[in-house]
């Protein structure tokens, strides 16, 4: 999927489901793939997700890669 934005920046997550690796895309691909809303991939990206899932092996941890020009 390519995104037609020029000299804008785009910022990418890493998804992982416990240890194990999924993707990595922009927020609005991980959403789409994932079936939820650009804003929980957002939050699930914050410290204050990763404190309260901290003892799930099972939870969704999504990384911030930070930003790329396109």
């Amino acid at each position: 999927m390519t995104t037609k934005r020029r000299g804008r920046k785009l910022i990418e997550f890493a998804v992982y489901k416990g240890d194990t690796f999924k993707f990595i895309g922009t927020a609005k691909e991980c959403a789409e793939r994932l079936e939820v809303k650009v804003d929980t991939i957002l939050f699930q990206s914050t410290p204050v997700y990763r404190k309260r899932t901290r003892n799930s092996t099972k939870a969704r941890v999504i990384l911030n890669l930070g930003a790329y020009e396109e």
